[in-house]
């Protein structure tokens, strides 16, 4: 029985980590065996995969839900306004919904988004939006182990539609019929940071972005907003600010948001290796959205994504650990 005891305990430690790297010299085991308020890293889902909207969402016996009309956000970036003036109609049937599931609770898990923009072009979607594609299918690949979440997107020589693909791994509250409301209220995550360990690895810098994504909401308006910080970059851009529409219902997305890209300067991108990342959150949040002293909103949570444009590239990042203290 001592044996046996011993063994719960240990167990019962490890599996409190779950989120963070394997102890190494240059990085101890955590003093407290408080579980991480992140998932392993092996509770992964798809988008469109929860309890209550299961994972069938997109095949003709359940067409994707689409809002009408499909934005909310205004002024319309330019790049949207061909879905906000109505003129094509979005499909919301697809030959199948790429979706999946590793986790028991849908809502206690990274959501896995691929997209392979652009929802226009016949044939190089077989999914709907955030599972355009399968996500192990080219250009996207996934690998989820206990130690480390790997998010890559390549083009070699093979066609790709001449997209733009995107993958992120996301943990998020309070949507999608998650009882629970939030991450942290505006005054829980005061002087709360984001601390983020990880590997980049590109080909080289032509069109590669790595970026970190915080998600806000005002709790009595549902206005959702969003800081789109990127940590590598190809190309100058100055502070830039966007509304952005996501009409997809059941989507932890939805309806889009007010969104600020703080200021592109390729000298400071990332590079490839070994890299740490610390965010003050609440500080990050009131420099791009000021008004936020007033409106007080909720921590949703985070988003971390790896991009690329139309050309021969690699892309990767590998999540070694995450934590919020």
């Amino acid at each position: 029985m001592r044996k046996q005891f011993v063994f719960l305990i240990i167990f019962t430690v490890l599996s409190a980590c779950g989120g963070r790297a394997t102890p190494t010299p240059d990085r101890p085991a955590p003093i407290s065996s408080v579980p991480t308020l992140f998932p392993p890293f092996v509770l992964i889902r798809s988008d469109f995969c929860t309890g209550i909207i299961g994972c069938s969402e997109g095949l003709a016996s359940n067409p994707l839900k689409v809002a009408m009309p499909p934005c909310v956000n205004f002024p319309v970036t330019h790049w949207q306004i061909w879905l906000c003036s109505l003129v094509e109609q979005l499909p919301t049937i697809y030959p199948v919904t790429n979706s999946f599931s590793s986790g028991l609770d849908p809502y206690y898990a990274w959501i896995i988004s691929s997209n392979n923009e652009f929802l226009q072009t016949d044939g190089c979607n077989s999914g709907p939006p955030n599972q355009s594609l399968g996500p192990n299918e080219y250009p996207f690949s996934l690998k989820s182990t206990p130690q480390s979440l790997t998010l890559t997107v390549a083009h070699d020589l093979r066609k790709f539609c001449g997209k733009i693909p995107y993958m992120s791994a996301t943990y998020i509250r309070g949507v999608q019929g998650d009882a629970k409301s939030n991450m942290f209220t505006w005054r829980g995550v005061q002087g709360k940071k984001l601390e983020l360990d990880i590997n980049l690895a590109r080909t080289d810098d032509d069109s590669a972005w790595f970026r970190v994504l915080l998600h806000f909401r005002d709790p009595r308006t549902g206005q959702r907003y969003i800081v789109n910080k990127d940590y590598v970059m190809p190309d100058y851009l100055p502070i830039y600010a966007m509304s952005w529409n996501w009409p997809y219902i059941n989507s932890f997305q939805y309806p889009g948001a007010k969104i600020i890209i703080p200021a592109r300067i390729p000298a400071d991108s990332l590079k490839n290796g070994a890299n740490h990342i610390s965010i003050n959150l609440a500080d990050m949040a009131l420099i791009y959205f000021p008004e936020f002293s007033a409106i007080e909103p909720d921590f949703l949570g985070v988003e971390i994504a790896v991009e690329i444009g139309p050309v021969i590239n690699s892309n990767s990042v590998e999540i070694l650990a995450i934590s919020l203290d």
